[in-house]
């Protein structure tokens, strides 16, 4: 964003909400606007996340379990990596949705990014951390989240490739439709993942 842009719109916050120069400017610069930029520009009739195109024996440390969706999740967020954890169960993020709009509710806010700039300028109390979301082999959380808008919530698709699917994709054996679903989002290495969330 440049320093115009960013000028401009924290003189628009400071009006709209009343607050001094100085708290709208660091209200407006959003320190993960790259990756707020990113999931903006994803085509909205692709699914909004990213596929890391490093293998999953690339990016996760032995012992894995059979589904390695609670390493990459934690890993991915900078947390200890518990051994022989697996993804959150479907109960759990639909208590973490509706954590997340109520709090968007309570701010009056319309996504994550507007949510996050009013917790900057000291207007709300939570603040609301982006959240990458490796699905659990076939769930429904994909859909789920896609009728919710997931990402307006700050929940976002992201999944590993996995080898053997590829092969069997490259040469024009079938898939499954969750393994299809995955090769169709934004491309991204791990490393790149990272410095999305933790610039």
């Amino acid at each position: 964003m440049t320093e115009i842009s960013l000028k401009r719109q924290a003189r628009r916050f400071a009006e709209k909400h009343g607050v001094s120069y100085t708290r709208a400017l660091a209200a407006v610069d959003e320190p993960l606007h790259r990756l707020k930029f990113e999931l903006a520009t994803i085509d909205p009739f692709k699914h909004p996340g990213f596929l890391v195109t490093d293998s999953a024996e690339d990016i996760l440390e032995p012992p894995m379990p059979a589904t390695p969706a609670e390493y990459f999740r934690q890993k991915v967020r900078g947390t200890e990596v518990t051994p022989h954890a697996f993804a959150p169960a479907d109960k759990e993020l639909l208590l973490e949705v509706a954590r997340r709009t109520q709090a968007l509710l309570l701010s009056n806010s319309s996504d994550i990014w507007e949510h996050r700039a009013l917790y900057r300028a000291g207007l709300t109390e939570e603040n609301i951390e982006p959240l990458p979301h490796y699905y659990k082999r076939f769930g429904d959380s994909e859909s789920f989240l896609r009728n919710w808008r997931g990402t307006s919530l700050g929940v976002f698709e992201v999944a590993v490739l996995q080898g053997r699917f590829r092969k069997n994709y490259d040469e024009g054996r079938a898939i499954p439709d969750r393994q299809l679903t995955a090769l169709a989002l934004k491309k991204i290495t791990f490393e790149e993942l990272q410095a999305l969330l933790h610039p």
